[in-house]
């Protein structure tokens, strides 16, 4: 049986993991809209390579073919959509972890018979 750990003690450390959690949730919400960024840049270097075909004069095979802007817009949706979802995904339950504390506070877990 492991030994209890005073209230205060419990309480202290409980809520330095919460905000341990919370700046964690943070963080990867910034890392997932970075990458939204990266996808909006990625989007308009290809755009531009893929439209203007006076970059393509000197290439042997010539421009490549529009259906593959066109996937490669579908494929930017994609991407787009998932790090919108991860950015709130993360950054959502970070604030609701800042008041944990106070909502865990209502439960009450039985203690254990071991």
């Amino acid at each position: 049986m492991e030994p209890q750990l005073p209230p205060h003690v419990a309480a202290a450390r409980d809520a330095e993991q919460l905000r341990m959690l919370a700046v964690g949730h943070f963080v990867l919400a910034g890392l997932a809209l970075l990458g939204l960024a990266f996808i909006g840049f990625h989007q308009a270097v290809m755009h531009v390579v893929f439209d203007h075909p006076e970059m393509w004069k000197n290439a042997k095979g010539g421009p490549p073919p529009a259906l593959m802007l066109d996937l490669f817009r579908w494929v930017y949706v994609a991407f787009a959509a998932f790090f919108i979802a991860a950015a709130s995904a993360t950054s959502c339950p970070a604030s609701s972890c800042a008041s944990g504390a106070a909502a865990r506070s209502r439960w009450s877990w039985p203690a254990s018979t071991a």
